[in-house]
């Protein structure tokens, strides 16, 4: 693990309007600049072994007619209680389309375009449903995946992105390189770190949008269940009412230790750039520190950055997030030995 404030891509400077770790992880959504994907995206249902049917947005690659493609297919993971439209996904997916990569943006269960055509809930534990993904996209769609697969997962994107590689070899094969940004290493710090007074405000946003997504009329719950989770007045009653079960664990703490990828970093043997925030509000970022213990040897760069809030790193004058720049220049140097995208 190193200081990420000096780097390749050059020296990372604070924007002044723009200081603090709350005003970096807030700042796309107050300003709703995040760029939009070009027009003409490829709807791609992926059905699941439950019934549960996944929204998958793909925008090909801009490539002239009949030309092979040479860079794999970027699959981009949205976090707790987002979507395939979250401002941050959609930043990180068009500079991978600008830099010639197709992209496919994924809402997994009860999220965006996916909310009416799934019955389940998303969690830490669903990273088969992203291997299912993987899997349908490389049947119905080989000509986009032939040169591979690189997977960016942002926040609890990650989680699912970091636990795929340290777990299924079937689906990880096609993988070529990998990146996470904010993700969680460890659920259970991760929960006290939201349980922390300085967190109540993005704990009660996020909660709220992760029980509405939950509470959607397309979910199969009881009506004991729906009480239980609207009933819930944190993230620890919510993940031990509801959230655990659903993943198959007794209770949350049960839960957060088997989903966390912490004890997996060891196992991951595809090349993977995981980039945090020490001023982070929202993970604990201890967390990191750990990790770098755990995953001594294994294929998994861990970059703690000095700032950078949750999934922000706005450096100035730059529309484009370092992150976003970080990821593309990693990616870079594992596809092509570092000769320019």
């Amino acid at each position: 693990m190193r200081d990420m404030t000096e780097t390749a891509e050059g020296t990372l400077r604070m924007p002044r309007a723009w200081s603090g770790p709350h005003r970096q992880t807030l700042r796309r959504h107050v300003l709703r600049d995040a760029p939009p994907m070009p027009a003409g995206a490829e709807r791609i249902d992926v059905h699941l072994p439950d019934g549960d049917v996944l929204a998958v947005s793909v925008n090909w690659p801009r490539i002239d007619p009949g030309a092979p493609l040479t860079l794999p297919l970027a699959v981009v993971v949205h976090g707790l209680g987002g979507s395939a439209q979250s401002p941050t996904v959609r930043a990180t997916a068009r500079h991978l389309h600008d830099l010639g990569f197709g992209v496919a943006r994924v809402d997994m269960r009860g999220c965006g375009d996916s909310s009416t055509t799934t019955r389940g809930a998303h969690h830490a534990g669903r990273s088969a449903d992203l291997a299912a993904v993987l899997d349908h996209l490389s049947a119905v769609r080989p000509e986009l995946c032939a040169a591979g697969v690189v997977l960016v997962g942002i926040s609890l994107g990650g989680v699912l992105v970091l636990n795929l590689l340290g777990g299924q070899a079937a689906t990880v094969a096609r993988v070529r390189a990998a990146a996470t940004v904010s993700a969680p290493l460890d659920l259970v710090d991760a929960a006290a770190g939201l349980a922390r007074p300085r967190a109540w405000g993005y704990r009660q946003v996020m909660l709220r949008s992760a029980k509405r997504q939950i509470l959607r009329p397309a979910a199969a719950l009881t009506r004991g269940e729906r009480a239980r989770i609207a009933d819930a007045r944190s993230f620890a009653e919510l993940d031990d009412v509801f959230i655990a079960g659903a993943a198959g664990y007794a209770g949350a703490y049960a839960y957060w230790r088997g989903e966390s990828p912490l004890q997996r970093l060891h196992a991951i043997g595809v090349p993977t750039l995981a980039v945090h925030a020490a001023d982070d509000p929202v993970i604990v970022d201890g967390t990191y520190a750990r990790a770098g213990t755990v995953a001594s040897g294994a294929a998994v760069t861990l970059e703690l950055n000095d700032w950078g809030g949750h999934a922000g790193f706005h450096a100035a004058g730059d529309p484009v997030a370092w992150a976003d720049r970080r990821i593309a220049s990693f990616l870079r140097g594992v596809l092509f030995e570092g000769t320019p995208l």
